[in-house]
């Protein structure tokens, strides 16, 4: 698991998120769909009803991280 704080482009060790019924739907029909494709190349987005906040999910393979950003493959191989 990597968490990462996009704006301020910093590590996060511990994340609460607090979602609405309909956010969480939101988050595990993303989840679903990015497992039953097996793509670790996708993402999803989950946003607040004024789209002012927003989560973004993926599920990567350590050992094909190919399609990320160098500052996300970083992440994943050193966790720093």
């Amino acid at each position: 698991m990597r968490l990462f704080d996009q704006e301020k482009e910093t590590l996060i060790n511990d994340l609460l998120i607090l979602l609405t019924i309909d956010e969480a739907l939101e988050l595990k029909c993303e989840l679903e769909r990015l497992i039953q494709q097996q793509k670790t190349d996708d993402h999803g987005h989950i946003n607040n009803e004024d789209y002012t906040k927003e989560i973004t999910v993926s599920v990567y393979d350590p050992n094909n991280i190919d399609n990320f950003s160098r500052r996300i493959k970083n992440l994943i191989i050193d966790d720093k």
